[in-house]
C-alpha cells in the first residue's frame, strides 16, 4: 500500500542490540523505533553491569567480535541500545549493502560524531577517524583487531579510532537518544553515577526525543528510589562557577544550537562537489553555513 514504510535489510551474517541486563526502558525503546524498521532479526546481547562501565563496554563489543570469529561469519552489525534511525532510505542502504559485499573494510560506521571524514568514491561511504559505537558493521578483519587486543583503560570507541580502519556512511542512518540531564533538573555526571545513562550517552547528544527519554529515566524504579543529592550537587556547582577555566568545551557539552548548526554545516560538505573545506572553496550555501557555523558560539549562553 502507498505510504506503507517498507523495512530495509542490511547484508549481515548476524545483528544483535548490547543492552544492560537491567534495562529493559531501553530494550523496549530499541525494539519500537528501530527494529521496526529493520527486517534483520536482531538478538540482544544482554550483559550484567560492571564496575569499571568503560570496562564493560569494551568488553561487549569484544565479545561480539569473538563470537563472529568463532562462528566464521563474515560481518556483523552492532547496536547498542540507545540508538535512533534517521529517517532510513532503501537507495542509501543498498549501496552500503554493496561496500560490504565487494569492498575490503573492517569497521563501517552507521552512525557516529566526534572526529574527521572524508570523501571516497563509493557513493555514501567516506573514510574516517570518529567516536560512537551506538551503530556500525564489522568484518572479520575488524573483529580479528578488536578480539585480540586487550583492555587497556580505554573505551573501546576511542581504539576503534586508532586501531581499526574505519570507513563511515553519510548521510548517517543512526543517532543517539540524546540525554535529558536538564529536563529531569539534575546533570549528566548524576545520571552515569547513579547509572541512569551510560557513558557513551554523552558522546553525542542527540536533539530529539529527549522528552520521551526523559520521561522514561522518570518512571524507572531506579530513578523514582534515587537518594537525593541536593548538597552535593550544590556544592559541585559552586565549584564549577568558581573555576571555570577547568571547563573543556566538546561536542558531546556542546549547545543545541551549535550541534545543529554543525550537523548542517557538515552533511552539506559531504554531499556537495562545490565545496572544499581545505582549501576554502564553497557554494553560496556553503558559505551561508559556514558563516553560520562560525558565528554560533559552541557553548551554551548562561
Amino acid at each position: 500500500m502507498r505510504g506503507t514504510l517498507k523495512k530495509v535489510s542490511f547484508d549481515v551474517d548476524r545483528a544483535f542490540c548490547i543492552s544492560l541486563s537491567e534495562r529493559e526502558d531501553r530494550r523496549a525503546l530499541f525494539e519500537q523505533t528501530v527494529a521496526t524498521q529493520i527486517s534483520n532479526p536482531i538478538d540482544f546481547f544482554v550483559t550484567e553491569r560492571c564496575r569499571d562501565p568503560v570496562q564493560g563496554c569494551y568488553e561487549s563489543h569484544q565479545a561480539l567480535a569473538r563470537m563472529a570469529l568463532a562462528e566464521n561469519w563474515q560481518r556483523i552489525l552492532i547496536f547498542e541500545d540507545d540508538a535512533k534511525p534517521y529517517k532510513l532510505r532503501a537507495m542509501q542502504v543498498r549501496w552500503v549493502n554493496r561496500f560490504v559485499r565487494g569492498k575490503k573494510f573492517q569497521s563501517l560506521h552507521l552512525g557516529y560524531s566526534m572526529g574527521r571524514t572524508w570523501l571516497t568514491w563509493f557513493p555514501f561511504v567516506a573514510r574516517g577517524e570518529v567516536v560512537a559505537l551506538h551503530a556500525y558493521i564489522i568484518s572479520r578483519e575488524g573483529c580479528q583487531v578488536l578480539a585480540e587486543t586487550p583492555y587497556s583503560g580505554k573505551p573501546v570507541d576511542v581504539v576503534f579510532k586508532q586501531q581499526i580502519k574505519q570507513h563511515c556512511v553519510f548521510p548517517m542512518l543512526f543517532r543517539q537518544h540524546g540525554a535529558a540531564a536538564h529536563l529531569l533538573g539534575t546533570r549528566p555526571a548524576v545520571l552515569l553515577e547513579e547509572g541512569h545513562l551510560e557513558p557513551h550517552d554523552l558522546v553525542e547528544l542527540a536533539d530529539t526525543d529527549v522528552v520521551l527519554v526523559a520521561d522514561i529515566i522518570r518512571a524507572s524504579p531506579a530513578w523514582i528510589g534515587r537518594p537525593h543529592r541536593v548538597d552535593q550537587s550544590a556544592e559541585i556547582h559552586t565549584v564549577e562557577e568558581v573555576k571555570p577555566q577547568h571547563s573543556t568545551h566538546t561536542a558531546a557539552t556542546a549547545s543545541q544550537a551549535w550541534r545543529e548548526v554543525d550537523a548542517a554545516h557538515t552533511n552539506h560538505l559531504m554531499r556537495c562537489l562545490s565545496c572544499h573545506a581545505p582549501t576554502g572553496r564553497y557554494c553560496a550555501a556553503g558559505v551561508d553555513l559556514r558563516q553560520r557555523y562560525n558565528n554560533t558560539p559552541m557553548e551554551a549562553s548562561e
